[in-house]
């Protein structure tokens, strides 16, 4: 009979899991109808999420095969073994997972908020995101050495409880610095003060994972005044067994929240991301937006897409928008369909 810690192990990776998969998909289904469908962000995600289910199935596996969720002197020689064979593996998923999420929402950034380059903010920001992926999955793997040391009792050659509690906080510095990024863009914006109240709260979402990283420390915290390089017991291996759980939450929450911003249609009618990322670059960069009419070429035809252009001298409080149509028409002959020309006056 599964204890009631294997039974919240299993139910919170297998939902969560789900969720995970769910958000994604959608993801997938909203940027497949953009052009061009796919970017390195929606890339990104997908390998956060094939990392963060492969965390949350070790979870799950770790019940039966490893004994997560039992009191660790009652297991036998052999599951006690592959508890700790399970935990080395486990960390590697959880560190691929939460920095490929991290990249992945630094590169949504660098594509709706950059005019022609990524903002110099963002390159900084994966770079520090790489160190980190880098440095611990390097440190994780050295943590105790021989590597079978991981799973039989050896002297301990590192204080690696200590690198558990430095991975967690710089963890969350990393996350609640890439949330507060979109605020600088946001602020900036001509819009009322109740949409950037809305816009932030679409951004803002991830402040759930970073709870779920604020838990995981705190039992990471328990765990290392605990001492477990010293004395394995009781109360370490509940501490280890929740970090485990939350190390899995965090992951596949962290992967749902990267996925909200880009639904964006589906909760704000009135104002879309790249409504608000237009009106950001009309007003730092007002050239972005001025161009003669896009033209591209399809294989059955040629798509005339929307432009603002001064045609004509105007004063500076007159917009003149030509809006053209799509008409399927051979490759070699270029024929315009309807044209709306609307001047209006900003007041």
């Amino acid at each position: 009979m599964l204890t009631s810690a294997s039974q919240a192990m299993i139910a919170s990776q297998a939902i969560l899991m789900g969720l995970a998969i769910g958000a994604v998909a959608l993801r997938i289904h909203v940027r497949l109808h953009k052009s061009p469908p796919l970017q390195v962000d929606d890339y990104l995600i997908l390998v956060a999420l094939f990392f963060s289910i492969a965390l949350a199935v070790t979870n799950i596996v770790g019940v039966p095969v490893g004994g997560f969720g039992v009191q660790f002197e009652v297991l036998s020689e052999s599951k006690a073994t592959n508890f700790f064979k399970i935990l080395f593996v486990l960390q590697f998923w959880y560190i691929i997972a939460v920095a490929f999420v991290k990249l992945s929402v630094l590169f949504f950034y660098g594509r709706i908020f950059s005019v022609g380059r990524f903002p110099l903010v963002i390159k900084i920001m994966s770079g520090i995101v790489v160190a980190w992926l880098v440095s611990f999955l390097f440190a994780t793997f050295f943590q105790v050495w021989p590597l079978s040391c991981n799973w039989i009792v050896c002297v301990a050659s590192t204080n690696y409880p200590v690198m558990y509690v430095v991975w967690s906080v710089t963890d969350i510095v990393i996350d609640i610095t890439i949330l507060c990024l979109p605020a600088f863009f946001i602020n900036q914006l001509q819009m009322n003060f109740n949409k950037k109240i809305g816009v932030y709260a679409i951004f803002g979402l991830g402040i759930f994972c970073v709870i779920a990283s604020i838990a995981r420390l705190v039992y990471t915290a328990d765990y290392l005044k605990l001492n477990p390089a010293i004395d394995y017991g009781p109360d370490t291996n509940n501490a280890e067994v929740n970090i485990i759980l939350w190390s899995g939450v965090e992951a596949c929450a962290s992967t749902i929240c990267a996925n909200l911003p880009i639904y964006s249609p589906f909760i704000t009618k009135s104002r879309t991301l790249e409504s608000i990322v237009t009106n950001f670059r009309s007003k730092f960069f007002p050239g972005s937006n001025d161009s003669s009419y896009r033209v591209r070429k399809h294989s059955k035809g040629v798509q005339l897409s929307s432009s603002s252009e001064n045609i004509v001298k105007q004063g500076p409080g007159v917009e003149t928008i030509i809006e053209g149509g799509r008409h399927s028409i051979p490759e070699n002959e270029l024929e315009m369909g309807t044209i709306n020309v609307r001047t209006t006056l900003n007041a």
